[in-house]
């Protein structure tokens, strides 16, 4: 919708999926909606970054297992769990897993995300910030293109 629209619901479109050669389609009718990516059981609180320098969209997700559960059972990966990063060319996907543990060295806390403000200039380093035990931790992470040449 338009900015100046903001606060008009009926100016408001929402994803309604991708046709066969891949265009999307937009609707009005929030019924019409679908999601942007699939994992049943396990999306848990994403977190979008786009990396300009590559042209890519990063998807990040702690990822809840049977043991990311507090004393009264309720889903809690602060203290542990997995970590999922994926990535696309475009907010609708497709999406390619580009890292995946369903038990990582930590837990990956409530959130984690690669901040825009942290991606280094060529898009190549990113800065993994996420709340592993109720703390502030960040994790370097550097890309290893399969074709240097390419990008989305």
């Amino acid at each position: 919708m338009p900015a100046a629209r903001l606060g008009d619901r009926a100016s408001y479109e929402f994803f309604a999926g991708v046709d066969e050669n891949r265009r999307v389609k937009w609707s009005g009718d929030i019924g019409q909606r679908e999601g942007v990516c699939a994992y049943p059981g396990h999306v848990y609180r994403v977190r979008v970054t786009y990396n300009p320098a590559l042209n890519a969209i990063y998807l990040v997700e702690p990822v809840p297992t049977p043991v990311s559960r507090d004393r009264a059972g309720k889903l809690d990966t602060r203290f542990a769990g997995g970590l999922a990063v994926f990535d696309a060319p475009e907010p609708w996907g497709p999406w390619t897993n580009v890292f995946f543990t369903d038990q990582w060295d930590v837990g990956p806390g409530d959130s984690a995300s690669f901040p825009s403000k942290w991606l280094s200039e060529d898009g190549r380093t990113l800065n993994l910030v996420f709340s592993s035990g109720d703390s502030f931790s960040v994790r370097r992470a550097a890309l290893s293109l399969k074709n240097a040449s390419i990008t989305h």
